[in-house]
């Protein structure tokens, strides 16, 4: 997906978050990545050492990927790296890196100019933070997966009344998906190891209405790979409509 579909999001902690200034744009290229590449800055973390992602956002003004035919694309961004570290950690540490939650989804420039500013080598956590994480993204996935189910069985409602047809079947799993997605939102205030930014973000299209009280109280975001490539747009959409509604 062409992030020049997205209706971008401008976000002031963006720059905050990479420090703009002329030294970086010139960066992106050329000899001074490799300077910058031996002076790169430690990666923001929680009190956990679990890494916070960048703010969601559209490409940059100074993107060097839109060239030519070529768009700037989304790509997946593994907060913690690199994977040979993370491989000689042995097996928690290669599953807790590759958790969805701890992805997200941006430009190919912004992704770029994440590596060129922070350290390539992220500290891996502690056992115990590993493990705990793991769990709470089963309790992030579980609202993601009933959320899905109860979409898909809203659109087939849809396309039932449409056709004119008979849909008691599809009526009784929209109430029953409804109730479990209640009870699965209950666990997402246990959380308390993956940053608030992520929790948030995977809930934009899982439970839009949550995600906008938990911005509307000045939670940040991320746009996780919970969501699917094509879910985005969606994502984007109810973030907007977030952020116009705390405004």
């Amino acid at each position: 997906m062409s992030v020049e579909a997205l209706a971008p999001i401008r976000n002031s902690q963006l720059e905050e978050y990479f420090r703009f200034d002329n030294e970086n744009d010139a960066a992106l290229s050329g000899l001074k990545s490799f300077v910058r590449s031996i002076n790169r800055r430690p990666n923001l973390t929680n009190e956990y050492s679990i890494a916070l992602p960048p703010p969601p956002t559209g490409c940059m003004e100074s993107c060097p990927f839109k060239k030519g035919k070529h768009r700037c694309e989304l790509t997946e961004h593994h907060l913690h790296s690199t994977v040979p570290d993370y491989e000689a950690a042995g097996d928690l540490a290669i599953d807790f890196r590759e958790l969805s939650v701890l992805t997200v989804w941006l430009p190919e420039c912004v992704h770029h100019r994440h590596h060129m500013t922070f350290d390539i080598h992220v500290h891996i956590p502690s056992e115990k933070v590993m493990k705990w994480c793991i769990h709470e993204q089963k309790i992030i996935r579980n609202v993601v997966d009933i959320s899905r189910r109860l979409r898909n069985t809203e659109k087939g409602l849809a396309e039932a009344a449409e056709a004119g047809k008979e849909s008691f079947g599809l009526d009784q799993a929209k109430e029953r998906f409804i109730e479990e997605l209640d009870d699965a939102l209950v666990g997402i205030q246990s959380i308390e190891v993956i940053p608030e930014e992520l929790v948030t973000g995977a809930l934009l299209v899982a439970a839009p209405e949550h995600a906008q009280a938990r911005i509307a109280r000045g939670s940040g975001v991320a746009l996780t790979r919970t969501m699917t490539i094509k879910e985005v747009p969606l994502a984007l959409s109810n973030l907007e409509a977030a952020m116009a509604e705390a405004a």
